[in-house]
């Protein structure tokens, strides 16, 4: 609190100072003028218009570098943001995308499973019809030669009647 008092104590000072070195100036420069006096308008060049002219305009071309380096650097984020943004946004894309194909790839392994079950089975079945078929035929093949004794028996019976 004391150095803010005092720091504008002395704000005042230069002010006032630097006020009545440019009121100066400009009157030492005007009747210099008015007289064609070389030697006065010398005089008046050499008084300082602001003793601090050169720290204020130093300082006041940091702050504007520095406001226009935060703002470039505001941008640059922003530029970052939406980045990452659009990057995130791909990034889930690409995931959903890849957990659909996985889910997708989980159920065709699962019907390919399901398909060579079922192809098993039917090659069992099928092998079982084949042995039964064979079976089939050679019991009729076995009906047909016990038929045809019989028939030749039944023949031979019946000429021996005749």
């Amino acid at each position: 609190s004391n150095r803010k008092a005092v720091s504008l104590l002395q704000l005042g000072r230069s002010r006032r100072r630097v006020s009545a070195n440019q009121r100066a100036s400009e009157l030492l420069q005007k009747r210099a003028h008015q007289l064609g006096s070389k030697a006065l308008a010398a005089v008046a060049a050499q008084i300082p218009g602001n003793a601090f002219a050169k720290v204020i305009d130093m300082i006041e071309t940091l702050l504007e570098r520095l406001k226009e380096e935060a703002a470039a650097e505001a941008d640059h984020k922003a530029w970052c943001d939406e980045q990452l943004k659009a990057n995130k946004m791909k990034r889930n894309k690409r995931t959903a995308e890849v957990n659909e194909q996985m889910a997708e790839i989980e159920g065709l392994t699962a019907a390919i499973d399901e398909m060579g079950a079922t192809i098993k089975k039917l090659v069992e079945e099928q092998a079982a019809l084949t042995k039964a078929m064979a079976e089939a035929t050679k019991q009729r093949e076995e009906e047909k030669a016990t038929n045809l004794e019989t028939i030749a028996d039944a023949a031979a019976g019946i000429k021996a009647v005749s």
